[in-house]
């Protein structure tokens, strides 16, 4: 096989997961997409919100609705911060605070810089989940140190919770309190999946589902790659099926695997040709993650790329999981790839 599957810098990959979201500018949002800085803007008015509610008990929603539109609807973010500073601050909140400055800091940004705003963040709070994360994602290269410690953050997070988990218990992700306890569950799963631990990480997707049956942070997707990866193909069906409408390329090239995975070569290849039709620079990187494409900025090929990356995000380790798979891959797509332009 002429393309090379090397082992990649798994470390660097969890990293870039922690910072930013996996790295991406925007994130998008039923309303469309926002940049970083508005979301990290909007989970610190919402953080200020809540602790307004816990200190005055709305007597019925009309007291919550003309809260937000007459109050905070009229104020900036910075203002409702500083507002909350004076009126029901915790060392944890700003701990908090210190860690929304480094969710900010570009993915280049100095190591030393974010590691030492998250050492002032612990010594506020010692509980704060996305610090302890980005320690535990920075101080150590074993893969195994770093889910132990992992392990520790969400315990920790747990405890500080409380009750607040199980109350919300579904739609945990509403509560903006609990936000980095569930970014430090899915660096947590995320660390499991680059050291091979499949059934360790299954379970950590599952537990992050039932925490969060909207799936905010898209743990679903994530899981259908765990599921083949560990060559449970009948898990795997069970995603794909219960999702059928999803057109996305995730789900097409994760289905020509699960034919593959299943024995059924036929079935695979007639799924190949279609994943190929919509989009064929998925086999590109999935065969060699080093590929370049040279395409004019303003091209409907761009949204196709991203398309593939994100796809590959999501399945190249479960691809990776079964060498064999990809020898196939390379054989029928040299046959079948479409001319485009």
């Amino acid at each position: 096989m002429k393309q090379k599957r090397e082992d990649q810098d798994s470390q660097d990959k969890i990293e870039n997961e922690w910072d930013g979201e996996e790295g991406e500018d925007d994130l998008e949002f039923d309303e469309g997409p926002v940049s970083l800085d508005e979301y990290i803007d909007l989970e610190r008015m919402e953080r200020a919100v809540f602790h307004y509610f816990r200190a005055h008990p709305p007597v019925s929603p009309d007291d919550i609705a003309d809260a937000i539109e007459n109050h905070f609807l009229q104020m900036e973010p910075d203002e409702i911060v500083a507002e909350a500073r004076r009126e029901r601050w915790s060392d944890a909140e700003e701990a908090q605070e210190l860690m929304f400055q480094v969710m900010g800091m570009p993915l280049d940004s100095d190591v030393d810089a974010k590691t030492a705003l998250a050492r002032k963040a612990l010594a506020l709070d010692p509980d704060n989940a996305d610090a302890g994360m980005l320690m535990a994602t920075y101080a150590c290269d074993d893969l195994g140190e770093i889910a132990t410690r992992l392990h520790d953050v969400v315990a920790r997070a747990e405890r500080a919770l409380g009750s607040d988990i199980q109350e919300n218990m579904g739609s945990l992700w509403t509560n903006a309190l609990a936000r980095p306890y569930m970014r430090a569950r899915y660096s947590l799963m995320s660390t499991l999946r680059h050291a091979q631990r499949w059934d360790e990480a299954i379970a950590e997707a599952k537990a992050m589902l039932e925490l969060d049956e909207e799936d905010d942070q898209d743990v679903r997707t994530m899981l259908l790659g765990l599921y083949l990866a560990s060559g449970d193909t009948r898990a795997a069906r069970g995603i794909m099926k219960e999702y059928i409408e999803d057109d996305s390329a995730v789900y097409e090239w994760a289905a020509v695997l699960e034919k593959l995975l299943s024995g059924n070569k036929n079935g695979a290849s007639k799924t190949l040709a279609a994943a190929m039709r919509n989009n064929p620079y998925v086999a590109d990187y999935l065969l060699d993650p080093e590929t370049t494409v040279d395409v004019d900025a303003s091209s409907d090929e761009v949204d196709l790329i991203e398309e593939a990356l994100d796809c590959v995000q999501h399945l190249d380790y479960a691809w990776a999981a079964h060498p064999e798979t990809l020898d196939w891959l390379e054989t029928a797509a040299a046959k079948g790839k479409p001319r485009r332009g």
